[in-house]
């Protein structure tokens, strides 16, 4: 049985989690399952973090600037322990079995402040 990744009229069935909620420790178990289930679309969102705007303009400019370092530089930050899902990522992904080089990633674990222990 294929996934049903859309809702009855065709709009993506997006999961949106409360901040508050996480915050409260409400059990969250049903929409977890609804977003990565066997139907689910693997996308969860948070909805309602306070400051997020800011810190999302403060982020998204400094992409640009870690894309432009050099290989050397950014390979530091590769995380294959994590399979890549820690710290940077490019053309690890497979896409059509081919490696996507299309963008890159950076991937953080937000249960850590600080993934890595250097002065960047």
């Amino acid at each position: 049985m294929p996934k049903q990744a859309a809702t009855a009229d065709g709009n993506a069935d997006i999961v949106v989690l409360q901040y508050e909620d996480l915050l409260a420790g409400s059990d969250l178990t049903a929409e977890i399952e609804r977003a990565f289930g066997y139907d689910g679309m693997g996308i969860l969102t948070v909805a309602g973090v306070p400051g997020i705007s800011d810190a999302r303009d403060r982020l998204l400019p400094l992409a640009h600037r870690f894309a432009m370092l050099p290989e050397k530089t950014k390979a530091k930050y590769e995380h294959a322990g994590s399979f890549y899902a820690v710290g940077w990522s490019f053309g690890r992904e497979k896409l059509q079995g081919r490696p996507d080089v299309s963008k890159g990633s950076y991937y953080a674990n937000p249960l850590q402040d600080k993934p890595f222990d250097d002065a960047a």
